[in-house]
């Protein structure tokens, strides 16, 4: 019965407290929202986590908030849920780190391979010098460069350039990396 219900009337039926229709919403986005968290958070525990908190959230604002498209209050709620997991759990991942949305109907080779990439940058920005990692990784977490300069006392300019020397490094494992992988 509930298969056959457009997600505004399966929404309707919540704000009733209808569980089934709950179930069914559950069932239709459980899937894409845990792939979409994990392209956040790059952690299947903590994908399925926030997939949990953001359908909980929507069960339990169902009669509250005027949602008008499901679909949408769910990845915006993954999203911000994955944001507060990763600020909480202090893992913050490179702004690049992302698993394109269409991951799971690639093949797993290319997801590997995404993985493995991911992994040697992550190491290699961790070997950095223990200044150049806290420039690299304040950037990453989008501190300014002046910000970063004060925190260090140092010139503005002299960050920038420390950073620049930092990526070129890291461009440097992904071209290496890249390479052995396709040769």
């Amino acid at each position: 019965m509930y298969t056959n219900l457009s997600d505004s009337e399966l929404l309707q039926c919540m704000r009733k407290d209808d569980e089934l229709a709950f179930s069914e919403m559950y069932s239709r986005f459980s899937e894409k929202m845990l792939r979409y968290a994990y392209n956040r958070t790059g952690e299947l525990t903590a994908s399925e986590e926030v997939v949990q908190d953001a359908f909980m959230g929507l069960w339990r604002n169902r009669a509250s908030t005027d949602i008008l498209n499901a679909e949408a209050y769910l990845a915006t709620a993954v999203k911000y849920h994955a944001i507060n997991y990763l600020h909480k759990h202090r893992r913050l991942p490179l702004a690049c780190a992302q698993v394109p949305d269409n991951t799971a109907a690639g093949s797993l080779e290319e997801h590997l391979e995404f993985k493995y990439l991911m992994q040697r940058m992550m190491q290699e920005a961790n070997r950095l010098p223990a200044k150049s990692r806290f420039i690299f990784w304040s950037h990453n977490r989008n501190m300014s460069v002046i910000d970063i300069a004060r925190k260090l006392n140092m010139k503005p300019e002299a960050v920038k350039k420390n950073l620049y020397r930092t990526i070129m490094r890291l461009k440097e494992v992904v071209r290496s990396v890249m390479i052995s992988l396709f040769f």
